[in-house]
């Protein structure tokens, strides 16, 4: 039996990973031979029931599997979690006939994921013997990491510095990834001068990585991200990012949910208070939710943010019927936990 390519999307919070694979999946469904994937969602939205809005349903019903967790990271907590989906469509590939088998996983990481415990993972086992389950149905296809243009060395500034006691994500994203996708480069003030900066820092920490700009994820094709990297390929890594591996998390770095619950929330009254949550706390680096509002109250409402010049608020899927119809917003950034009661008194105060 073949071993099944996995394409690894990572990337700092709010760069425009769920966007890339939307399109990915969307571009699967209109070809002629399109692929049988199955997506591994590992996004912290996903632990409260957000990410699966986000990940639109109509782009997933030709995923065979679709495998959702997000109360930690799958380059450490969560690495059981992703062993075992593998396992399990490795499984399902050896009953199933061949033209229902698994042809290729998408794994989308969290924006605090680094890539190299997972490549070790796929490339030598949890065993790190190199002859375990993993490694015999699996092989690395590629590792795509997107970087957002627009509030790179802002976001940089705030994360540790490399020979700092806490892993830098950034720049453990970049050291370990076969292509680079620019994204949001439109929302530059100098454009030009703004990527020739990011390139060079880039270019620091990974020389020969492929480098594409983007104003919007989905301008990227799947043959700029496919097949990266073969069967049988070499895998090497740099020292820096062994290092950057071996290193924990910030845990100044927290998620939180807030719910409003028991009616309606007030569009403009939301959106006042992310901004002003996110004027008062400048290291707030992500914000997902959904939202039940009047205007359309059998629609879910999806808002998502990145800092306060990118908040977006669109219509999503349909109400279940027997879901409860409340208002959630994760929130991801430092030190949040101490503003828990706060934040969410502020929030229901948004209830019409």
């Amino acid at each position: 039996m073949s071993r099944i390519p996995i394409t690894i999307i990572a990337g700092f919070l709010g760069s425009g990973k769920t966007t890339l694979l939307n399109h990915l999946l969307n571009v699967n469904q209109h070809v002629e031979n399109k692929k049988r994937i199955a997506v591994i969602e590992n996004e912290f939205a996903a632990a409260f029931g957000i990410e699966n809005e986000i990940l639109h349903q109509d782009k997933i019903e030709d995923i065979q599997n679709l495998y959702e967790f997000g109360m930690g990271c799958v380059c450490c907590s969560s690495s059981g979690e992703l062993i075992n989906a593998l396992v399990e469509i490795a499984m399902r590939n050896h009953y199933e006939p061949n033209e229902k088998s698994i042809q290729h996983v998408i794994l989308e990481t969290t924006g605090l994921a680094d890539p190299t415990p997972i490549l070790q993972l796929i490339t030598q086992g949890a065993n790190r013997k190199g002859n375990d389950d993993i490694v015999q149905n699996y092989y690395l296809n590629g590792i795509i990491t997107l970087v957002d243009a627009k509030h790179f060395f802002q976001t940089l500034s705030s994360l540790p510095k490399i020979n700092e006691e806490f892993k830098n994500e950034m720049i453990a994203q970049l050291l370990t990834t076969d292509c680079i996708i620019l994204n949001k480069t439109d929302l530059l003030t100098n454009q030009e001068h703004d990527i020739k900066a990011i390139q060079q820092f880039i270019h620091q920490y990974n020389p020969t990585a492929k480098l594409i700009q983007t104003s919007f994820a989905s301008n990227i094709q799947p043959h700029d991200i496919f097949d990266l990297r073969m069967e049988g390929d070499p895998n090497p890594l740099q020292t820096n990012a062994i290092e950057q591996a071996l290193k924990k998390h910030d845990p100044s770095i927290e998620q939180t949910m807030l719910i409003a619950s028991g009616g309606y929330v007030d569009r403009v009254s939301v959106q006042q208070f992310i901004k002003n949550t996110i004027t008062n706390n400048h290291a707030i680096y992500r914000i997902k939710g959904i939202l039940y509002l009047k205007e359309n109250p059998d629609i879910k409402f999806i808002v998502q943010g990145v800092a306060q010049d990118q908040l977006q608020i669109l219509e999503g899927n349909r109400w279940d019927p027997d879901e409860a119809r409340e208002s959630r917003l994760t929130l991801i950034g430092k030190l949040l936990l101490t503003q828990y009661k706060q934040l969410e008194d502020q929030f229901k105060k948004c209830i019409l």
